[in-house]
């Protein structure tokens, strides 16, 4: 782990940055990763040996060597780190809930740094000032944390507390280097949600179709307000037949859901995107014949 403690204050300072800026990429990383197969993966992977190979080439041979670093910094980062999800908003306001929350992922090891990300504001301010400022949206009462351990086995053992409840709340805990993947064949999509629907709700209502594996409320980015609509993955394929059995009937927040198969919805993506292709290759075709 990089020292902060150096004689030369302008290194220190840059080496505050750095980290921070590490800090605050660590959830775009982990989303970024959530959704991605085998085959994309070796394709990043060799993507990278590229630029490698041209810098090589070219003869840069310090940058090489910085790129290389900044790299391997990131990915054992990234092995040492958990996601958590569905945390209420009281651990950054309350020093009892953060307390109690660190102190549940301390049980697995020494833990370097902890940030909370997907906060949604109240005000249109930078994100660092709202947050100094406590100004929370007053309908969006969760958000995401990054444990980061000084050790990668801890990130692992860490992994045992999903679906747990933690301050009244089931988190979802999950590795980022390595996202649980999302088994369409077990999951659900969800549609109709308010946009202030929570996590927590899905939780307790889908719950008596089996065990959940997790649950995902999409979200816009910037705002971090729900979209109106979620998966939730079962840990077995025989709850999505109980759950279809709620399809249009009231549920959280007393609105009627929208509950299909969520291969369903990944079919229908694929079908149109070739739809597009086809589409753009005969006006392709027939621009050629004019």
């Amino acid at each position: 782990m990089e020292s902060l403690d150096h004689k030369d204050p302008k290194i220190r300072e840059k080496r505050r940055r750095r980290r921070s800026s590490e800090d605050w990429n660590i959830e775009e990383r982990y989303f970024k990763k959530l959704f991605k197969n085998e085959s994309e993966e070796d394709n990043i992977k060799e993507k990278n040996e590229n630029i490698i190979c041209k810098l090589y080439k070219n003869d840069e041979k310090k940058l090489l060597e910085k790129k290389e670093t900044d790299l391997d910094e990131s990915v054992k980062k990234d092995l040492s780190t958990v996601f958590v999800g569905n945390l209420p908003v009281s651990i950054v306001s309350s020093k009892s809930d953060y307390r109690t929350f660190k102190g549940k992922f301390s049980e697995f090891g020494r833990i370097r740094s902890i940030r909370f990300r997907s906060i949604a504001f109240s005000e249109l301010l930078p994100k660092k000032i709202a947050y100094i400022q406590k100004k929370f949206h007053p309908k969006r009462e969760i958000l995401n944390a990054y444990v980061v351990y000084e050790a990668e086995e801890s990130s692992k053992k860490a992994l045992v507390l999903n679906g747990t409840l933690l301050l009244n709340r089931h988190i979802r805990v999950d590795s980022v280097a390595y996202p649980t993947p999302h088994v369409s064949k077990r999951s659900i999509f969800i549609g109709n949600l308010s946009f202030d629907a929570q996590e927590e709700q899905l939780w307790s209502y889908f719950s008596q179709c089996g065990e959940i594996e997790f649950v995902r409320i999409v979200r816009n980015s910037e705002t971090n307000v729900g979209k109106g609509f979620a998966y939730v993955q079962f840990k077995n394929q025989e709850s999505i037949d109980e759950a279809l059995l709620l399809h249009d009937k009231k549920g959280p927040c007393n609105r009627k859901l929208r509950i299909v198969r969520a291969k369903n919805i990944s079919k229908r993506k694929q079908e149109s995107k070739h739809k597009g292709l086809d589409t753009k290759n005969s006006n392709g075709n027939t621009e050629a014949n004019k």
